[in-house]
């Protein structure tokens, strides 16, 4: 019986060294192009968008991870290294976005850390003054769901479907604004024209609207669009 028990005991230790044999290793692994929108303020949810590829499907995306000490802002963008298994050596593409929380008034350092634990400075993330402090956003924006794109006559749109207010005692839709101040991003603003404050809209429609991509940059670009319930949606597509 004892015997038993020792080979049992043997078999169970032997399975636990193989799975942790198996078991990937983690380690930060450096994008090939970093994102960083311009247009946070210190009550938005700010976030830095990653973009690369893996060079087999031996990576796997992990949770992302930052540190924020003093202006610097060190990001890992973690991934995980299976090395005892078969791998398909292929372009991975994959995207990573890090969302860093309210970050105080001013301007960080955004650096990443490679798989030498060597930080990179990537950029620049400033945090500015919100228009009304008092709001949780400078504006208020319509819920998007979807984000797809089209091309007519040679020329780009950007599509957006989702829910708006549509009451006019309180809020109804008042534009989609594009703006393009940094290379290859594209911030995108539904915003929602609020005409009474603490008013609660009786009737919410569907949002169905496309506008015009006017990009002076070509190639891929980040699409961020802002969303009202403060997670905005990312996309990316290639301008030709």
């Amino acid at each position: 019986m004892r015997k038993t028990k020792l080979l049992t005991l043997a078999i169970l230790a032997l399975s636990g060294a193989a799975q942790a044999d198996l078991l990937p290793e983690m380690k930060s692994f450096m994008p090939r192009a970093t994102f960083i929108p311009p247009g946070f303020d210190w009550n938005d949810n700010a976030q830095v968008i990653l973009r690369g590829e893996f060079p087999s499907t031996c990576f796997q995306l992990a949770e992302p991870s930052f540190e924020v000490t003093g202006n610097t802002v060190t990001i890992r963008n973690n991934v995980y290294h299976h090395t005892s298994s078969w791998c398909l050596f292929m372009v991975v593409p994959y995207s990573q976005v890090v969302s860093l929380g309210m970050l105080p008034k001013g301007n960080y350092n955004v650096q990443i850390m490679d798989h030498n634990e060597k930080a990179n400075l990537v950029g620049t993330l400033p945090i500015g003054e919100p228009l009304n402090p008092d709001s949780q956003d400078d504006y208020v924006y319509a819920q998007i769901d979807e984000v797809s794109f089209e091309t007519l006559n040679g020329s780009t749109y950007v599509r957006l479907k989702g829910m708006v207010p549509s009451d006019y005692r309180c809020a109804v839709m008042d534009e989609i604004a594009l703006l393009y101040n940094r290379a290859n991003l594209v911030e995108v603003l539904p915003k929602v024209k609020v005409i009474t404050r603490n008013c609660r809209p009786s009737v919410m429609v569907k949002l169905n609207q496309a506008v015009e991509v006017d990009s002076p940059w070509k190639g891929e670009h980040l699409f961020h669009i802002r969303t009202m319930n403060g997670h905005a949606v990312n996309k990316f597509y290639t301008l030709k």
